[in-house]
């Protein structure tokens, strides 16, 4: 593959129940790591929650820099011409304004979306079309989750596919 025609790299990650996106920018060397878990709340939180929460953020900081690693030395296997100045960055962590806290059971859907709609020009301003949260923001999680997992089951990758197919029109469509 030929990475010199794409401007942006997406890995997604998963570290326990939590996934989070990280984003490597090579058209303007920068790694961006979107995550929907906003971990400024902890303050709130009794010493214990806060010290698994600061060991998951290092957690979470070490898995990034693993993953920089590893990248960094595909693209000098590959000779791209960032790759020095990929291996030099730090790691800058988006701010979200719909980020909840503790929602690691939606992580993935926020991830899967985050991957959709993410672009490095407005990552001050990233807007995905979250709400807030509340009863608005659970409607559209439910919403993706839908379409994730048809998106995944009609898929041509997915060997079952004509089995899924079949029973979804013996049944009527999925509500």
């Amino acid at each position: 593959m030929n990475l010199a025609t794409y401007d942006l790299v997406f890995f997604p990650i998963q570290l326990a129940m939590h996934y989070f996106l990280v984003c490597f920018d090579l058209k303007n060397p920068t790694i961006f790591v979107v995550d929907s878990i906003d971990m400024k709340t902890k303050k709130r939180l009794k010493k214990a929650e806060r010290e698994l929460d600061e060991k998951h953020v290092q957690d979470m900081n070490e898995k990034v820099l693993k993953v920089r690693h590893h990248f960094a030395n595909y693209l000098q296997s590959v000779g791209h011409v960032k790759t020095s100045v990929i291996r030099a960055q730090t790691p800058k962590w988006v701010k979200l304004r719909w980020a909840t806290y503790g929602n690691y059971v939606e992580s993935g859907i926020y991830m899967m979306r985050h991957m959709e709609t993410y672009m490095v020009k407005r990552e001050r301003n990233f807007e995905c079309g979250f709400a807030l949260g509340g009863a608005k923001q659970k409607q559209q999680l439910l919403s993706l989750k839908k379409k994730y997992a048809a998106k995944i089951l009609l898929s041509d990758a997915n060997i079952l596919r004509g089995d899924i197919a079949k029973v979804i029109e013996e049944q009527g469509t999925v509500k």
